[in-house]
């Protein structure tokens, strides 16, 4: 039952986002707000990338989970 939820709750957020941007890109706003100031574009990239570098490091050093059968030896606390 969490499972639906939390899949249900990611396909509302996605569809929402994804219809967001292409309504924003319809109408233009945002290329003509970066034409207009261009050093916030490039504001815009470097934190998107930094982001995503740093996202990428913490999910790197996540210990993987068991498998669904688990494996002996492996113990969690309740």
């Amino acid at each position: 039952m969490k499972k639906r939820v939390v899949l249900f709750a990611t396909a509302v957020v996605t569809v929402s986002a994804v219809g967001d941007l292409v309504q924003d890109f319809i109408t233009n706003e945002p290329v003509h707000f970066f034409a207009e100031n261009s050093g916030q574009l490039l504001w815009v990239a470097l934190i998107s990338i930094f982001g995503g570098l740093l996202l990428a490091l913490c999910l790197q050093r996540r210990r993987p989970l068991p498998p669904p059968g688990g494996i002996d030896g492996w113990h969690f606390p309740p």
